[in-house]
């Protein structure tokens, strides 16, 4: 529905604009910026599950100082990169001068503590709020200015105030997660590198950066490859797609840390575990997939006009791909739960890279469809790189 109404208000091109602003920053916090999240919360679980909470402190501290340092160098990178980026891109004053103020979001967009403290405690209300906030503030904005025919400095600024109030309110709850546990003191704890876990840490936020900046760049390379106005419907398929996926992340959400802990105990359990949440995971993609593939024409027509009608085909084709990644999704903790987060993120990397040559390639040749199948053979990659991964035997259960 933002999206609808932001299409509406700034039209076609400024709505491109806007999006493409914010995919940038967003490839740059996970480019330079430190995503530590699953190796925090593997390490915490861990701790939690020796009753070791007085350690937590530590590891927060010093998964937090990396989380800032590594965030302020992305902000300046942003800023420093933005004048050729903007030329690159056509832009011409005053939407090339955003590309680099809007990177001041980089500077407070810390939150890999907060999210890792909701999942090491299974802080599931908490957890749902981080997800929602930022989209239901958003939607609250563009219907409020909506109405007064403003230009897109006046929601790129109110985008940036939401970033701020997101990770205070993240950091509040984290506080009020911790607070009964010898964790709640962990911003006067010392910060330590040793025994942090810091080898997983580099590989697990090399995944997820490599996962969300290609998410986000392949963006960026649509709007120059096949159109301004295809960037707006395969943003309205991503809106879509995240909506599903935002249906099975609280199921998602319960089962990692489960999956981690069990895959370390007992690994036939771990494999039923996982197949029990794929079998879950599988009618959520299969209901989204019939409801939203069969009827991608209707609402791309409702929703952003006739002329949106035609890439229903690439929506339906991309929703398919999701519907696989979703029914797979629970091998993912598995993958660092057996230790294998390093031969995993090689893995992507090469599926990665072999979806952003589809989407240039295939992309100028048949637009959209084009994306969305690169898109499926990049899932098909992933999933069946991850599968081999849990199905063999690690090195030390040969030998007993």
């Amino acid at each position: 529905m933002t999206l609808i109404l932001l299409n509406r208000s700034l039209g076609a091109d400024l709505l491109a604009a806007l999006i493409v602003i914010v995919t940038y920053t967003l490839v740059l916090r996970n480019l330079v910026g430190v995503q530590s999240w699953q190796a925090l919360t593997k390490r915490g679980i861990e701790l939690h599950a020796n009753g070791q909470d007085a350690r937590l402190g530590s590891l927060l501290k010093t998964f937090f100082m990396l989380d800032v340092g590594s965030h302020g160098i992305a902000a300046v990178v942003g800023m420093m990169l933005a004048a050729p980026v903007a030329g690159w891109l056509g832009w011409t004053e005053p939407i090339a001068g955003w590309l680099g103020v809007y990177c001041v979001t980089l500077l407070y967009g810390w939150q890999s503590v907060p999210l890792s403290v909701f999942r090491i405690f299974g802080a599931q209300r908490a957890l749902g709020v981080s997800y929602g906030l930022a989209p239901l503030l958003q939607f609250i904005v563009v219907l409020s200015l909506w109405p007064l025919d403003v230009d897109l400095g006046w929601y790129l600024v109110a985008w940036m105030i939401i970033a701020g109030v997101e990770t205070a309110v993240l950091f509040v709850l984290g506080q009020r997660v911790l607070r009964g546990h010898e964790g709640s003191g962990w911003i006067w704890a010392k910060a330590r590198l040793r025994g942090q876990g810091l080898r997983l840490a580099f590989w697990t936020n090399a995944a997820s950066s490599l996962d969300v900046i290609v998410k986000q760049l392949d963006t960026l390379i649509v709007s120059v490859v096949v159109s301004m106005q295809a960037v707006v419907a395969y943003r309205m398929l991503k809106q879509v797609a995240s909506l599903v996926s935002r249906v099975a992340d609280p199921l998602y959400q319960t089962a990692f840390p489960k999956l981690i802990a069990l895959a370390a105990a007992d690994r036939v359990g771990a494999y039923r575990m996982a197949l029990s949440y794929g079998v879950n995971f599988l009618w959520i993609g299969a209901v989204a997939f019939a409801l939203l593939g069969g009827t991608a024409w209707i609402w791309l027509d409702l929703a952003l006009g006739s002329e949106y009608a035609q890439y229903a085909g690439a929506v339906s084709l991309y929703l398919f791909g999701l519907t696989v990644s979703l029914v797979f999704l629970p091998v993912h903790p598995l993958t660092i739960g057996f230790g294998r987060a390093r031969e995993a993120t090689i893995f992507l990397l090469v599926s990665h890279a072999a979806y952003l040559f589809a989407v240039v390639e295939l992309g100028d040749r048949w637009g959209l469809v084009g994306v969305s199948a690169g898109y499926l053979a990049a899932v098909l990659i992933v999933t069946g790189s991850r599968l081999y991964l849990v199905a063999r035997q690690p090195e030390a259960d040969r030998h007993e």
